[in-house]
């Protein structure tokens, strides 16, 4: 749908109330939120960002007026902006649905709700934070359906998520692999990275039904729910840890820990410790630009590093790069030069695929056709990309990386007896995408930096 101004076009956009104590509470803020005049600027940006295909809104408040864009498969677009009172009550509309105070425009809140435009619904997680100039918010899209997305549909190649199943007690086939064991840890890069989809799809290729599994969240910053993972919240704001929660669980006599987010070292410390004396084995998740480097993370935030490398097992990373629009994407075939530094055998790869290409201007066609801009997708609206693919390194810890881990914990070090071993590096998943026509060369030269 094209950028339109509030009082030209008011898209038809349901919204349900979430966050308040009651049905009947939440109930009563959505009525007052479709009351008020901020709710047709609410149904306008809302429905643009659906329609977009965006996954999150940020909104900055100054004194001049509201800052708009609009983040689509991890670009930042910007949007037409808005005057301070469309943008005020607008705020205040998304506020209340999510039961939080509109009047608070200095702390920091969070909360969500849900909205749907033509059969498409997202849960809509806002968070406000006053700041220096006025008032920062972003409102993340979530699909509930990409939620629940599998390791395979995430872009994991079917040979690589059989093996991690494996690695984790999960049978693929006739016999039954090993119990799991150890520590068990996914990593993506920050600022939309992947990592809750990433982590959603790892713990639902565990097998949750043959152990009992639970989880620790922090209560801001909960993860999708995944069927047979008992979740235990603690609070941060109330100077709580997950530390302080794990000696009240291990009386429940847990086989696994599901840990997203370890944010201080007395919690990986205990983790480890329990993993020797009670064998259990815990999952748990980093911001990191590749394997190698999660793994050496988590290795300098622990005090016993002895323990931490006896027990880290696998490691597992995911960089995400944009689809090429199948709807108009362009072919080309690429020189010899181009293959060679790909890798690529010029026997098996004809074509390469790009961005679309507007066709030469014809200098025979009359003048006003000359001046005509090229059409624009309607699938990707101009893009040239539409929706993510994941690229995966799977580092598995054997012998020779924990010796080198003890002796010389250097990258460089690390990551080439990851190859030697048998990991596929980001860079060669990516060329196999680029031969598949899946994404582009300059957006995977990006994609890796």
């Amino acid at each position: 749908m094209p950028d339109a101004n509030p009082q030209q076009v008011i898209p038809s956009v349901d919204f349900n109330a979430m966050g308040a104590a009651s049905d009947q509470d939440n109930q009563a803020n959505a009525i007052q939120a479709r009351q008020s005049p901020g709710i047709v600027p609410t149904q306008v940006l809302i429905a643009q960002g659906i329609s977009r295909n965006a996954n999150r809104l940020l909104l900055d408040f100054t004194a001049q007026g509201v800052g708009v864009r609009l983040d689509v498969d991890g670009f930042w677009h910007n949007h037409p902006p808005m005057d301070r009172q469309n943008g005020d009550v607008m705020l205040a509309v998304m506020k209340k649905l999510a039961n939080l105070d509109p009047a608070e425009r200095r702390g920091r809140q969070m909360g969500e709700f849900k909205a749907t435009f033509q059969r498409t619904t997202r849960l809509c997680q806002i968070t406000s934070q006053g700041v220096e100039t006025g008032e920062r918010v972003i409102v993340r899209l979530l699909d509930p359906k990409q939620e629940q997305m599998s390791l395979i549909d995430l872009g994991m190649r079917e040979q690589m998520a059989n093996d991690f199943m494996e690695r984790v007690g999960r049978a693929t086939g006739e016999h039954m692999p090993p119990p799991p064991k150890g520590i068990y840890l996914f990593s993506a890069p920050a600022h939309g990275g992947g990592l809750s989809a990433l982590w959603t799809g790892a713990l639902m290729a565990t097998d949750r039904y043959t152990g009992d599994f639970f989880g620790i969240e922090e209560k801001t910053r909960r993860e999708p729910e995944i069927e047979n993972i008992d979740i235990t919240e603690f609070d941060e704001s109330l100077g709580e840890t997950a530390a302080q929660v794990i000696p009240k669980m291990m009386l429940r006599q847990p086989d696994v820990f599901a840990v997203p987010q370890i944010s201080d070292k007395e919690t990986l410390d205990i983790l480890c410790e329990i993993a020797e004396a009670e064998e259990t084995v815990t999952i748990t998740s980093t911001r990191a630009k590749n394997a190698t480097e999660a793994l050496l993370k988590l290795l300098g935030a622990v005090s016993d590093k002895a323990a931490f490398i006896k027990f880290i097992n696998l490691v597992i990373n995911m960089r995400l790069v944009r689809r090429l629009c199948e709807n108009c994407k362009s072919p080309f075939q690429p020189t010899p030069q181009v293959l060679h530094q790909l890798q690529l055998p010029p026997d098996r790869v004809q074509v390469l695929y790009q961005e679309y290409q507007p066709p030469p201007v014809d200098p025979n066609a009359p003048k006003n056709k000359q001046d005509l801009p090229p059409p624009i997708c309607p699938s990707c609206v101009g893009l040239g990309y539409k929706g993510r693919i994941g690229m995966f390194e799977m580092l598995v810890v054997d012998d020779n990386i924990r010796q080198a881990l003890a002796q010389q914990p250097s990258a460089d070090v690390i990551q080439q007896l990851a190859i030697k071993a048998g990991m596929k590096t980001l860079r060669e998943e990516g060329i196999a995408l680029l031969a598949q026509g899946i994404t582009s060369i300059p957006e995977l030269q990006r994609a890796l930096q």
